[in-house]
């Protein structure tokens, strides 16, 4: 006589990683007169983009949370802080949306 038994492991279900993710898109235009780097509190890129005198950079972050990034600017030669939207700094929050939003860099 065969006698089976089955025993089941009660196994939390495993659910992908989250492919919630938002963007940030900036078309950033330099004013200034002066190269200047633009430098975000989640550091990256580590060092900040930089733009020549009368140039315009797209920069586009992806991120897995909501939480605003913030933006300043300086000059890369003497680290003048520089305004951006005649701000000292602008909060930026990620959205589900690529929308462009146009950030301007003047001198103080």
């Amino acid at each position: 006589m065969f006698c089976s038994v089955f025993f089941t492991l009660d196994v939390p279900p495993v659910f992908p990683p989250s492919s919630n993710l938002f963007s940030i898109l900036l078309q950033i235009t330099n004013n200034a007169g002066c190269q200047v780097t633009v430098i975000s509190n989640d550091a990256k890129p580590l060092n900040g983009e930089t733009l020549l005198p009368n140039s315009m950079l797209t920069v586009s972050k992806l991120t897995s949370h909501m939480k605003p990034v913030k933006f300043f600017a300086v000059d890369s030669a003497t680290e003048k802080r520089l305004l951006i939207n005649g701000m000292e700094s602008v909060n930026v929050s990620p959205s589900t949306k690529q929308i462009m939003m146009p950030l301007v860099i003047s001198g103080k």
